[in-house]
């Protein structure tokens, strides 16, 4: 028969079965959420790399419209250059008239090179940083799955943890012998996995 004290053991040993089972769950519920936060950080970290890739090249279209206005502001300052040089019947082929046009194209070139050169320098740093976000993005990515796979071993903990509780409760109950006990001369039966004391035959 199951006596008191193993009745107890046994029911402390199938709430620490819950117990392990809830504490399993519990651990692996709050690591999936912590996961799910890196996965969405890693989304939207993704969004902005992307964002910055597709406008990398947008410096280079603004240098182009630069270049434009640089060039139109220029031929201009030739032509009224070029007129001046006419009306005082000058060669503008010759001596001043060629430094000056001369000083004003190289003005001209130096102005679109630096514009272009501009633009090429905030086109590579917005690649860096594109380059950079993806980097994090893929190490977030592999945070996720690291988390994911600790809330799975969290819970198969816990299961196994229950599980192995319960089988210890039940190989317990197993081992009761309720009847069976031979008494002996003077002291415990040990046919009972329990140990019960048994009476000495007089």
């Amino acid at each position: 028969m199951c006596d008191p004290f193993t009745a107890m053991a046994i029911g402390g040993t199938v709430a620490s079965a819950g117990g392990s089972l809830f504490s399993g769950f519990a651990g692996g519920d709050a690591l999936n959420r912590q996961a799910d936060f890196i996965s969405s950080n890693a989304e939207l970290m993704s969004g902005q790399a992307r964002l910055l890739e597709e406008s990398a090249d947008l410096p280079l279209l603004k240098a182009r419209v630069a270049q434009s206005r640089i060039r139109d502001a220029g031929n201009t300052v030739l032509a009224r250059q070029s007129a001046t040089v006419a009306s005082n019947f000058m060669d503008p082929t010759y001596g001043s008239p060629l430094v000056i046009a001369a000083r004003t194209v190289g003005q001209i070139e130096s102005d679109m090179g630096i514009a272009r050169a501009t633009a090429q320098l905030e086109r590579a740093d917005t690649v860096t940083r594109s380059a950079s976000l993806y980097q994090q993005v893929y190490g977030q990515r592999v945070q996720a799955a690291q988390t994911f796979a600790k809330a799975g071993a969290a819970r198969a903990a816990g299961v196994f943890g229950a599980a192995t509780a319960l089988l210890g409760a039940g190989s317990k109950l197993s081992g009761l012998e309720f009847g069976s006990a031979k008494p002996f001369a003077g002291g415990w039966d040990q046919t009972n996995s329990f140990f019960a004391y048994q009476p000495m035959d007089i």
